[in-house]
């Protein structure tokens, strides 16, 4: 987690506009299949918001595919609310993807 974010994420819908300042942006967030249905991705979920919290952070904001719908309901468990649902080309492997774009307000 960092406050580094494309374009996309500068132009979201979000309820705190402050990505450069104060919002932490969840990159990527995995757990290993051999490691699934262990509460792990849940660990690491509110890990990260304690860290944003601590931090000084006022909002967290992260984006999940569209066609995985498992962690968008761990997201909204802890409070993340789905704002935009967007289009992100990922030039490292060239490819466009629906991504939904969540955010939690710390």
């Amino acid at each position: 987690m960092n406050y580094e974010c494309g374009e996309t994420y500068r132009t979201a819908p979000w309820h705190i506009q402050a990505l450069k300042e104060a919002a932490g942006v969840m990159h990527v967030l995995q757990v290993l299949p051999n490691y699934g249905g262990r509460s792990f991705f849940k660990q690491l979920v509110a890990h990260a918001i304690q860290t944003a919290r601590d931090s000084g952070c006022k909002a967290i904001c992260l984006g999940c595919l569209k066609d995985n719908e498992k962690p968008g309901g761990i997201y909204e468990s802890f409070g993340f609310e789905h704002v935009d649902t967007a289009n992100i080309f990922y030039v490292d492997i060239g490819v466009l993807m629906p991504r939904l774009l969540y955010e939690l307000v710390l």
